[in-house]
């Protein structure tokens, strides 16, 4: 019976720590993408695809925000429609509707920033 003393053994040890060195390096052990109040969380919240909006001070319209919600839902579900837009101060409400015109969810829609938050 042979002895597994020779090269099989140092491979063995050199890939077990290249791969933790991997692991501390790429940061795998402290990912934190599902915590709360981290990306992807428990306070996620759809963004915009585009180009973020700079802080100029500017105010979305409501035509560039049905443009926003429209792309939002296109992705999401073209089935889904947009309702009625109202102006609720710091952001506009757009209510999501299906085929028969039955309102499934009512979106916000920042008007500095584009940020889209679910509103119930």
């Amino acid at each position: 019976m042979k002895k597994y003393t020779g090269r099989g053994v140092r491979y063995f040890f050199i890939a077990t720590i290249l791969a933790l060195g991997m692991i501390l390096v790429t940061g795998a052990l402290s990912a934190y993408a599902c915590s709360p109040g981290k990306p992807g969380g428990e306070e996620y919240t759809p963004q915009r695809r585009d180009a973020e909006r700079s802080g100029d001070g500017s105010i979305l319209s409501k035509m560039q925000v049905l443009d926003i919600v429209a792309g939002y839902l296109k992705r999401i579900n073209p089935a889904l429609r947009i309702g009625q837009v109202r102006d609720a101060g710091r952001y506009f409400v757009a209510e999501v509707l299906t085929e028969a015109k039955e309102i499934v969810q009512r979106l916000g829609v920042d008007k500095q920033t584009g940020r889209i938050m679910l509103v119930n």
